[in-house]
């Protein structure tokens, strides 16, 4: 198969137009080796369509000669290279001549200035934070894919309690960490479906402070994958008695989202349109396991569950119909009803 690599020059080009740094997370990619005459590279020319068919975002219009250009390529640090080429949705070719327009923006405003010192303001420490944020989010990904799957939710805790000084809310972290986040946890859901409570916790702690440091710059695909991890509390297999305590983290988050959503973007905006699809959702019914069929942990069901069941299905079919309300209203006085029903029932909002 025929690829259209780019050039030496090529990839010369990008690195000096980019100043050197990657085009997302900031980072430098040149620097010195253990070897006095050598210099260390982390930078990687990527193709912003793919070089090859069957590569992420190729385009089978583009000329062969546009596909190996300096217009198709963006300079980018191996770690954010690997992400870009796996969150084909996060990074659509769009987002990405976006990035690389901004960097080489950054880096012509960069030139022949030396950087400003923390005392004069706080760029140079929110690029440490952020830099160092970054590293842990990826170091804990790279223990995930080491792991054994069958242990994975055992650890689940661990794995995320390694991140949670993480405090989004301040001022200084940047929205590149709650997007280095927010694709972990998407990654975390799909693997971890079983989570305990604790977890879901703390995933909620995570997805309500991305939004709110950051959902003014999120993106549709951005809104659409925190809604997906917000989806995979909402259809924890949990116990019936643990479930509720998941789903009404799910459920609170969504609501937030969509109000954010309209507040910042007005009520048509594309943005809304998985999380309306989520907050509409009916709850699956759990049903009895049928006879003679293989149980696994999460269908058992012990007495005491057994006759909370039809009571159950339908205090959660009420708590969603009021949480939908509750995303639609603009009166305070109706808020506050609602959410006191909410309470009635037993579930948060």
């Amino acid at each position: 198969m025929r690829e259209d690599n780019f050039t030496a020059k090529t990839v010369q080009t990008l690195y000096r137009r980019a100043g050197g740094h990657c085009s997302i997370c900031d980072a430098p990619t040149f620097g010195p080796s253990g070897n006095e005459w050598k210099a260390t590279n982390v930078g990687q020319a990527a193709h912003i369509a793919a070089a090859a068919s069957g590569g992420p975002r190729y385009d089978e219009k583009m000329p062969s000669e546009e596909r190996k250009s300096v217009r198709n390529g963006i300079w980018l640090c191996s770690n954010c290279h690997e992400d870009v080429d796996r969150n084909v949705d996060i990074y659509p070719v769009g987002k990405l001549k976006a990035l690389k327009h901004e960097a080489e923006k950054k880096a012509r405003e960069r030139l022949g200035k030396p950087p400003s010192p923390p005392s004069q303001g706080s760029d140079q420490l929110s690029f440490m934070l952020d830099a160092l944020a970054i590293q842990r989010i990826r170091q804990v990904k790279g223990q995930m894919k080491a792991d054994d799957l069958s242990s994975l939710e055992e650890k689940a805790s661990s794995y995320l309690h390694q991140l949670v000084d993480i405090q989004l809310a301040e001022d200084h972290y940047g929205p590149v960490v709650s997007r280095e986040l927010i694709i972990l946890l998407h990654e975390f859901v799909e693997i971890c479906s079983n989570m305990p409570v604790s977890v879901a916790y703390v995933i909620d702690n995570f997805l309500h402070d991305a939004m709110e440091a950051h959902l003014p710059l999120w993106s549709k695909e951005e809104v659409d994958r925190a809604s997906q991890v917000a989806a995979a509390l909402i259809h924890s297999s949990r116990p019936l008695k643990e479930r509720r305590l998941i789903i009404q983290r799910g459920y609170s988050f969504v609501k937030d989202l969509i109000k954010g959503i309209r507040s910042h973007f007005g009520s048509k905006d594309a943005r809304l349109g998985f999380p309306n699809e989520l907050i509409l959702e009916e709850p699956r019914p759990r049903g009895r396991p049928r006879r003679g069929v293989a149980l696994v942990e999460s269908d058992c069901i012990d007495g005491d569950d057994e006759d909370m069941i039809d009571g159950e299905e339908d205090a959660e079919r009420r708590y969603l119909d009021l949480m939908r309300r509750l995303t639609k209203t603009h009166d305070p006085k109706t808020e506050f009803t609602l959410e006191d029903q909410i309470l009635k029932l037993g579930f948060e909002f």
